[in-house]
């Protein structure tokens, strides 16, 4: 599926007034934010921002200009948020000390690309923090008997835990722990 076809997919979503909800992503990284400049990337409509604490700076991107509207509205101007997709990330390099992205990585276009461009922003002690979906989950029990999620009409690579680490690795990261 193309990039505009994507972008359509999520502005129509977002537009309806849902939202990707990231569930206890807060709860998996708070331990590694004492202070410092994070980057939510797919960061919707800014739920995950909402949670972090006032010592961190935070900045999100999102391909949908209809997400990035709302997080502008929710937030209030107390978070960076740019249109922009993950290949294409409009922050200098050595940027960051932290990024994140969080359910989002299997929708991307261009996974490689999308995955060195967060590494290019990070500073060089940076962490990282990724969900992604392990295609061995028994999706069928979670999502009434069907495959993939909603978002597959968009476009959804699922992988086992052990190829996401194989690609995450071949585009150059250290992967120090996997849950």
């Amino acid at each position: 599926m193309s990039k505009r076809k994507i972008i359509e997919f999520y502005d129509q979503f977002y537009s309806s007034g849902q939202t990707m909800l990231v569930g206890s992503a807060y709860d998996q990284i708070k331990y590694l934010l004492p202070r410092g400049k994070l980057l939510d990337v797919a960061c919707g409509t800014g739920e995950f921002l909402q949670t972090l604490p006032k010592s961190v700076s935070g900045c999100g991107i999102d391909i949908s200009p209809a997400a990035i509207q709302r997080a502008k509205e929710k937030l209030k101007g107390s978070y960076q948020l740019e249109v922009a997709p993950a290949d294409g990330i409009p922050f200098p390099d050595d940027y960051f000390d932290y990024v994140t992205c969080f359910g989002s990585i299997e929708h991307f276009e261009n996974r490689e690309k999308s995955l060195k461009e967060m590494l290019r922003v990070g500073k060089t002690d940076c962490q990282y923090v990724f969900i992604v979906p392990n295609s061995k989950l028994n999706y069928k029990t979670l999502l009434n008997f069907k495959t993939h999620t909603f978002q597959k009409e968009a476009k959804e690579d699922l992988f086992t835990w052990q190829e996401w680490k194989k690609i995450f690795e071949q585009a150059g990261y250290v992967v120090l722990h996997v849950q």
